[in-house]
């Protein structure tokens, strides 16, 4: 539930991927966990690379990229 928080978070700002404005005590009271626990699984998540200075590092491999079409989507994934 924390990466769902977390990819949530990624999706609401203008800068797709951010994730600098997640809070962990926002999160923690949220889902009913202590803050420092959420804190953990964030600096877990930095280790194994998934996040990468407050950005979601496979962000944009996944997500349609702002103001596309699915013509433009569907090309971009046969070229990948």
């Amino acid at each position: 539930m924390i990466a769902v928080a977390l990819l949530r978070t990624a999706n609401r700002v203008a800068a797709a991927g951010l994730v600098r404005d997640f809070s962990v005590i926002d999160c923690g009271a949220a889902l009913d966990i202590e803050p420092d626990k959420v804190g953990e699984v964030y600096r877990k998540l930095e280790e194994l690379g998934w996040i990468d200075n407050d950005y979601l590092v496979t962000w944009t491999s996944g997500n349609r990229t702002r103001g596309s079409d699915a013509a433009d989507r569907q090309r971009r994934r046969r070229e990948s």
